[in-house]
């Protein structure tokens, strides 16, 4: 009588089945690289438009020379003009710059830590460049349209002024990092680490002022993108690192806390 074998009912491979790899885990330290890459990747192009920033167009002088035409409503207008048009062009030019760097490399990350068919890698990179891009160029129009409207007065705290004309900068970019986190781990609520991303870049603007006067003591700061190859090498990384950072931490601890999966996927 031959001995009959158990069965496991519930097996669905056999036992000498490769075990399935498990998929990477997004960690903070890819984050930070990710962040501190994508800063020295716009760092030299943005050190082309070192000279192309006007500086004169946010001192007293200018201001001054605006309201010694305010006489006359033509000439006042279109001093206020140049004015506006020097400082916009150059802000929206130098953060769209770093938004589309910060974009792009964001989400390759996310695309090769995700992995996939490379249709959806290729559609991960494509949104994400192109966030980062549209908030780039309107952090540097908020920020432009802030250093202009505080520039008037002279007696205006110098850095109170630099936190809130780079705080208005980060805003819109840090909000696109956590969105960009958030689709690209498959996520439907975006609005933990949009509003962690957005965070991440008001602290940024809060601890650069400090640290650039410590610093960089020769390098002005208080326009959207500062003066100096090291002032403006950390003005981007630090930003790029905390926005990255904080809406990385909106997204993982709340589900720590309750044990949830945070993975890729």
């Amino acid at each position: 009588m031959s001995e009959s074998i158990p069965v496991n009912e519930f097996a669905t491979e056999p036992r000498d089945a490769p075990a399935p790899v498990p998929a990477m885990q997004l960690q903070t330290w890819h984050l930070i690289i990710t962040a501190l890459f994508a800063a020295g990747l716009a760092w030299p192009v943005l050190m082309h438009f070192e000279g192309a920033f006007p500086m004169e167009n946010l001192t007293v002088e200018m201001t001054n020379r605006i309201r010694a035409n305010a006489e006359d409503p033509i000439a006042w207008a279109k001093e206020r003009q140049n004015q506006w048009d020097a400082v916009s062009r150059n802000s929206i030019l130098n953060l769209g710059v770093f938004g589309t760097c910060l974009g792009l490399c964001l989400s390759l990350t996310l695309a090769l830590v995700r992995g996939g068919p490379f249709w959806s890698m290729a559609r991960t990179w494509a949104y994400g460049t192109g966030l980062g891009m549209i908030a780039g160029i309107a952090g540097g129009y908020l920020s432009a349209r802030t250093a202009f409207a505080l520039g008037r007065g002279k007696e205006f705290d110098v850095t109170l002024r630099s936190s809130l004309i780079h705080a208005s900068g980060w805003i819109v970019p840090g909000l696109a990092c956590g969105v960009i986190l958030g689709l690209a781990l498959g996520r439907r609520r975006l609005v933990r680490p949009a509003f962690g991303g957005m965070i991440g870049g008001l602290l940024a603007a809060l601890l650069y002022e400090p640290l650039a006067a410590i610093l960089f003591q020769l390098d002005r700061s208080d326009i959207p993108l500062p003066e100096g190859a090291g002032n403006k090498l950390m003005f981007l990384g630090l930003a790029a690192v905390l926005m990255l950072v904080g809406a990385w931490s909106a997204e993982v601890l709340p589900a720590a806390r309750v044990g949830a999966p945070h993975g890729p996927g």
